[in-house]
């Protein structure tokens, strides 16, 4: 069957931070994401994920900001986790800022939780 659709997947995800070397740090004792790709001259890192999409952490240039999450609207990626309850615990363990986990068990159940820079994460489970 041909499919009508102009894309097969989404690529990447782009997060903004405001230092790359204290965000690779996050992501990877925090999260325990693996770094795939790494870019100096653009002050970039890729990580890889098992679904093929990745998550690129990019460096804000100097004067450049994030849009202020007030003013609009922000998009942010959700990852999925077969045991949201157990990434919960181990986020805030970790001294991670989250919210409370949302829904009801054998329904979709959610909560955020937020970097150092105060990007938007939210972890779900259905």
């Amino acid at each position: 069957m041909t499919s009508s659709a102009l894309f097969s997947r989404i690529d990447t995800v782009i997060v903004r931070v405001r230092n790359l070397k204290q965000s690779k740090a996050w992501f990877q004792e925090v999260l325990g994401l693996a770094v795939a790709h790494e870019d100096t001259q653009e002050n970039l890192v890729v990580f890889g994920l098992e679904s093929g999409c990745s998550l690129t952490v990019w460096q804000l240039k100097e004067g450049e900001e994030v849009e202020d999450a007030r003013r609009f609207q922000r998009s942010y990626p959700i990852f999925y986790s077969d045991d949201i309850q157990t990434v919960h615990q181990k986020l805030v363990e970790g001294g991670v800022k989250v919210t409370s986990i949302q829904g009801e068990a054998g329904d979709v159940r959610w909560f955020q939780f937020f970097d150092p820079d105060g990007n938007t994460f939210e972890v779900c489970q259905y």
